[in-house]
């Protein structure tokens, strides 16, 4: 199921009555009277160029309160919580940013319309996306709560990033088929941190890492999942031959497990201990190219889920 909403709608819900005071909510601070939730972006964010910004934005609201109440029930307080979800582009035009629910009908939200198909994805510690253009060999953030790019500047050579997934803090790790390697960068810094050689990088198309264990989603007939350590060594390698085409790797919020994407828009729940796939209903409302994992609450992509 995928619902858009409706800025206009949102707005003229708060346009009447008293003005919230200013707070702050997680990672963001809301203005005074600025609530509402995410809407349809109808301009365009991008990987180049200056930063650029939408009129359909997701506002910082609320958060999730208590991380030991059921999600989508009330805590003691009386307070409702947010449902577990990840942030998905779509491969179409224009590429859109979606949130998309991992409990009750899988409800997915369009939050954000780009200028261009990131290749890899993840959310930094401080709320932000971080994307890769391997086109351009463009590293940019992306908020998305106001819809707006920056590109990260200044990194030499610059990288055409193939995959990427957040380490912590403001580092990723990152498949560089030009340098046909493994890189880490420092996002604040714009600034290589490391590489190791890594045959496979070229053919690498997502990465994920949980809990200082790196995967890889290497592209082949089958696709195989590599496990690596910090020295790009492979662990394990495991057939998926399930995953035909997948395009995005991320973390699964809600287990121990991993999520997947593909072009057909499917949504697979990968075991990386035994390999198993298991496709997620519903399916995504199209082609899938990137996916990533919140590391934290995001108040004004939370808020979405909220009643």
């Amino acid at each position: 199921m995928t619902r858009i909403l409706a800025r206009a709608a949102l707005g003229l819900a708060w346009s009447v009555g008293c003005a919230p005071p200013a707070q702050n909510i997680g990672a963001w601070t809301t203005a005074a009277g600025n609530t509402g939730g995410a809407a349809t972006s109808s301009g365009t964010t991008g990987p180049t160029g200056e930063t650029t910004s939408t009129s359909g934005a997701a506002d910082p609201t609320s958060s999730s309160t208590d991380a030991t109440t059921e999600t989508g029930s009330a805590t003691s307080t009386g307070e409702p919580v947010a449902r577990p979800w990840i942030a998905v582009v779509g491969d179409g035009a224009p590429a859109m940013l979606r949130v998309r629910a991992l409990d009750g009908d899988g409800e997915t939200l369009d939050v954000c319309a780009l200028d261009a198909v990131p290749d890899g994805l993840g959310f930094l510690d401080d709320g932000q996306l971080v994307a890769s253009f391997a086109a351009t060999a463009t590293i940019a953030r992306i908020d998305p709560c106001d819809c707006t790019t920056t590109p990260v500047g200044g990194i030499v050579p610059p990288m055409a990033l193939t995959a990427l997934a957040e380490v912590g803090g403001a580092l990723v790790l990152g498949a560089d088929a030009a340098r046909v390697a493994l890189v880490t960068v420092d996002v604040d810094a714009a600034t290589l941190q490391g590489a190791i050689d890594f045959a496979d990088a070229p053919s690498i198309t997502a990465l994920a890492v949980r809990d200082d264990r790196r995967f890889a989603l290497r592209a082949g007939a089958p696709m195989r999942l590599l496990e690596l350590d910090d020295a790009a060594i492979v662990l394990a390698d495991t057939a998926l031959p399930a995953l035909g085409d997948a395009a995005g790797l991320t973390p699964s919020p809600i287990d121990d497990g991993l999520l997947a994407c593909d072009a057909d828009g499917g949504l697979w729940h990968v075991d990386p201990g035994t390999g198993d796939v298991d496709p997620l209903a519903p399916a995504l409302p199209g082609p899938c190219a990137s996916l990533a994992t919140p590391r934290g609450e995001i108040a004004c992509l939370d808020a979405l889920w909220l009643p």
